[in-house]
């Protein structure tokens, strides 16, 4: 089913209902975060992907936020560093993705324990690696904020799941076809 607001969820059997939320393109109001919490709450499966910052209402529910930061990282695709290549792991298993300007997850400071499914890659001078790019301009400089940064994370609300992604591109159909990476085999798995 394709729903188009998160009041559909009431009624049906959470457990075995899976919310897929990509891009929010507004805020939840609060009776609709409070509908997709009691869902989780409820045993529900919620994957939710966002780099604006609009999923934060739900995330924080499991003591989590979307930074409307973008990550930058010198392990990238075709020397873009927007284009952040990452392992994502997955039941045990390990897949190559790329992210289009992925945001970070931020834990708050009521962070429920979760799986780092994906993070960016561990810094190194000078200017190696995973950086915020503070000023937005694109380009990793000193001052920016240097990672790893948390990409994907899995967390639990009530006996619900919950599936952050910091990036709303892994979805989309130029990034799954790139042969040289996993995206279409992960988002699968996810």
């Amino acid at each position: 089913s394709v729903l188009s607001t998160p009041h559909l969820l009431e009624g049906r059997d959470a457990a075995s209902t899976v919310l897929v939320v990509i891009g929010p393109e507004r805020r939840y109001d609060p009776s609709e975060a409070a509908s997709v919490v009691q869902f989780l709450r409820a045993g529900g499966t919620v994957l939710l992907a966002d780099e604006s910052g609009f999923g934060s209402d739900v995330a924080r529910e499991a003591g989590y936020a979307f930074s409307s930061q973008r990550v930058l990282d010198t392990q990238n695709y075709r020397n873009d560093p927007k284009l952040v290549v990452a392992t994502a792991r997955l039941e045990g298993v390990d897949h190559r993705v790329v992210l289009n300007a992925p945001a970070t997850i931020v834990p708050l400071s009521n962070a429920q324990a979760g799986d780092v499914i994906a993070s960016s890659s561990t810094p190194k001078p000078p200017l190696e690696g995973s950086y915020l790019d503070a000023n937005g301009d694109g380009e990793i400089q000193v001052g920016d904020e240097p990672g790893p940064f948390p990409l994907m994370v899995r967390t639990h609300v009530g006996s619900g799941t919950l599936v952050l992604v910091a990036d709303t591109g892994l979805f989309m159909n130029d990034q799954l076809g790139l042969p040289e990476f996993d995206n279409a085999r992960f988002v699968r798995a996810l």
